[in-house]
């Protein structure tokens, strides 16, 4: 089973999902930013974004859209991160990212976020901390990653692809 994990971060924790993921999946994975994709030769591509300004990155999804017809073929698998505070939006990113992408996705992850606000560049920093002071909250690190979650949906994905191939 050839694997694909592709996806595009801003300060690194969706690649460390992404390697999670393919640690789920327990096949050696090729692990890629969106940039460096030139082909979609594989059985499962599995695409993730960050959540930023209320919308997943622009180059993840310009890659779907762009990759449209080639994923229209694939077992293609979506997930998200972003802080779970904002639960009740899952459906509207879910939506945004599967507005390029195939019908029928084998599944869709969404995980906890970690960002210290003293990584953040100067616009990311003051706009969560406009965000925070609207929720009427504070902090300083935000972690709400889980890896064995990641690893039980990388799993999950294993079983579904091995199950719709025998």
């Amino acid at each position: 089973m050839r694997v694909l994990i592709a996806y595009d971060t801003k300060y690194g924790t969706t690649k460390t999902i992404a390697q999670w993921v393919a640690e789920g999946i327990g096949v050696d994975c090729d692990i890629k930013n969106v940039s460096e994709i030139e082909s979609c030769d594989y059985d499962l591509i599995v695409i993730g974004s960050p959540i930023y300004t209320d919308e997943p990155l622009k180059s993840v999804s310009t890659f779907l859209k762009d990759k449209c017809d080639e994923l229209k073929e694939k077992k293609v698998a979506l997930f998200i991160v972003y802080d779970k505070l904002l639960a009740q939006k899952r459906e509207k990113y879910e939506e945004i990212l599967k507005e390029h992408c195939p019908e029928a996705i084998v599944d869709f992850g969404v995980f906890g976020g970690y960002f210290d606000v003293k990584q953040l560049t100067e616009y990311d920093r003051q706009t969560i901390e406009d965000f925070f002071s609207r929720l009427g909250k504070r902090y300083e690190i935000l972690d709400s990653r889980n890896k064995s979650e990641v690893v039980a949906f990388g799993r999950r994905l294993r079983e579904k692809i091995e199950t719709r191939t025998t």
